[in-house]
């Protein structure tokens, strides 16, 4: 073992000649500098992974509540915000290269190299990973202009150790009183020297590796659904007091008694609070009725067949699917014999105050019976909104004009005198 340990350091030397430092940390404290000169940061310290460049920040930080990033990322990402005694909360944004974690100034780089890329106050983590712009096959990298921070990072990345005076080595195991707690995520220097030889060839701008467009949607996977289980619980209590099992879907500020209120806005009167395309917290051939009013129109129309495919398999052989939403032949007549655009265009297009309050596409009866009757549906026809079970006074009974010439409101029953707007359709399975 001694020959080998010998051998491995009579190795070395000869890359510590090239650089010409006295000891194999200097290795290291070069890369460091190089990088922290390219990216335009006062100080860079490297560990073993960006991942853990990430846990190092947090940490550093002291961070314990909520932290934001995109749904569309590495699931190393969110995994280590958990390690780090953190909450994971996912928002549906776009990127390109480098994203933060909200509402901390960490950001994650992994994908981006350019030259004076480093924002000043940031925490900006780096991968060194074999498909990176610098591919050493493992490493990652801190920039930051915190001189109180480099210095903690380079003692916790090394299990604590103590950086010896001249501020590159550090203290022999035997000598060290070590101080501090850490971890192991230190970058070796032969990983260093690698790095080395790489930089020499990088870019001033290289494109950025990856967007949100590439990356997996981890909402959708069931490890991150964390309140599906609470949510099971809630309609458990729900159905235990309803002879039927019924589903008001995109419920928004309406709300049913004896159903299971769902919508995926936090503001919302919604009992669970989940994404309707999923449902993942229902079994197949459990439910009874699946009523949906002017929502199904805010999936997009790659989608909406999948979703209404999923509703179709959770209701129980003989339930039933109500749906309204806006009618886009009586929209369009209406519109023809009328000219108003101003009556037709938020039920055409939504209200637009939000990111979920668009629509994406219209249907007439004979377009959403076809893709209905394709899925497996049958009994197809239209639904009087005067003779339905429940009391809901919401987008169903939607007619126009909704004002009389001077501006005032028409009163309901004169309201429901003119043209219903809203598709009333429903169907057996």
């Amino acid at each position: 073992m001694t020959n080998n340990w010998n051998k491995e350091k009579d190795k070395f030397k000869d890359i510590m000649t090239e650089y010409n430092v006295t000891d194999a940390w200097g290795v290291v404290d070069l890369f460091e500098k190089k990088m922290a000169s390219y990216a335009g940061s006062k100080y860079a310290v490297s560990v073993d992974s960006c991942t853990d460049a990430l846990f190092l920040c947090l940490k550093y930080l002291k961070v314990t509540g909520p932290v934001k990033i995109p749904e569309k990322t590495w699931i190393s990402v969110p995994c280590t915000i958990e390690h780090a005694g953190c909450n994971v909360e996912f928002e549906d944004i776009k990127w390109s290269g480098i994203y933060q974690l909200k509402p901390y100034p960490i950001f994650d780089g992994a994908v981006r190299m350019k030259k004076n890329m480093y924002k000043k106050n940031t925490y900006h983590c780096l991968s060194f990973h074999i498909r990176k712009h610098i591919p050493i096959g493992k490493g990652g990298m801190i920039l930051t202009d915190d001189k109180e921070a480099y210095d903690w990072f380079k003692t916790v990345r090394y299990i604590g150790r103590t950086v010896a005076e001249d501020g590159i080595n550090y203290l022999l195991y035997k000598n060290d009183n070590v101080i501090s707690k850490g971890w192991n995520m230190y970058m070796t220097p032969e990983q260093a020297s690698r790095g080395l030889e790489l930089i020499e060839n990088i870019k001033d701008d290289n494109p950025d590796q990856e967007t949100s467009g590439s990356c997996k949607k981890l909402t959708d996977l069931d490890i991150w659904n964390n309140n599906i289980q609470e949510n099971k619980k809630i309609c458990s209590n729900i159905f235990e007091k309803t002879k039927l099992k019924r589903l008001y879907l995109g419920c928004g500020n309406k709300y049913i008694e004896n159903f299971v209120n769902i919508d995926i806005m936090k503001e919302s009167k919604a009992d669970i609070i989940a994404d309707v395309k999923f449902l993942k917290e229902f079994d197949i051939n459990s439910i009874d009725l699946i009523y949906s009013c002017h929502m199904i129109e805010h999936i997009s129309r790659h989608e909406y067949k999948n979703v209404l495919k999923r509703w179709y398999d959770i209701i129980k052989k003989g339930g039933k699917i109500r749906l309204a939403l806006p009618d886009l032949f009586a929209l369009s007549k209406y519109y023809i014999e009328n000219g108003n655009i101003d009556d037709v265009r938020g039920c055409m297009f939504g209200g637009q105050k939000n990111k979920y309050d668009y629509h994406y596409f219209g249907h007439d009866f004979n377009s959403l019976k076809k893709d209905l009757e394709n899925i497996g549906f049958t009994n197809i026809k239209l639904f009087d909104w005067r003779q339905v079970d429940y009391e809901i006074k919401d987008w169903s009974r939607d007619y126009l004009p909704k004002h009389y010439d001077n501006g005032e409101m028409i009163p309901d029953k004169e309201w429901y005198k003119g043209t219903l707007v809203s598709l009333n359709i429903e169907a057996i399975k």
